[in-house]
């Protein structure tokens, strides 16, 4: 008798302390979530041109998203174009030597946004090039959103 009043005494313990816990997080090994930072690559491209940069992703153990976008182009004479100016942006994996493309837009415009998923670390590089349609060189600013060390 004495066993069972424990026992019973000992699982309405577990349930009240359990019903008070709303936070019981149900795989204690999960990795925690990536650190997103963004990084703003600037640069000028020439007619013909084109430029690449390469920026690190740090390990979390998931499949995270990495966005590259053209937050600004302009001609550098100032003129303002008649039409949108299109380049060429790629998004890739930086092999230490090349820029492997792997995500490509041949008709990029400022706000054209490139997204992709990796789920190791490593170094990546995102490309940006003339397709032909240039016809005076161009300033740039890309925005690249990927994970960072933690935080």
């Amino acid at each position: 008798m004495l066993r069972t009043l424990l026992h019973a005494s000992l699982v309405v313990t577990l349930a009240a302390g359990l019903a008070g816990c709303d936070n019981i997080d149900e795989s204690p090994f999960a990795p925690p979530p990536p650190n997103y930072v963004t990084t703003t690559l600037e640069g000028a491209l020439a007619r013909g041109g084109a430029e690449t940069r390469i920026f690190n992703v740090t390990p979390t153990g998931t499949t995270v998203t990495v966005t590259a976008t053209i937050t600004g182009i302009s001609r550098q004479d100032e003129q303002v174009p008649e039409e949108p100016i299109v380049v060429g942006m790629a998004l890739g994996t930086w092999n230490g030597a090349i820029c492997q493309l792997v995500l490509v837009n041949d008709s990029a415009r400022a706000g054209t946004t490139i997204v992709g998923s990796v789920t190791g670390f490593g170094s990546l590089c995102v490309r940006i090039y003339d397709t032909g349609r240039l016809e005076t060189p161009i300033s740039y600013a890309i925005d690249v959103t990927h994970p960072g060390p933690p935080a």
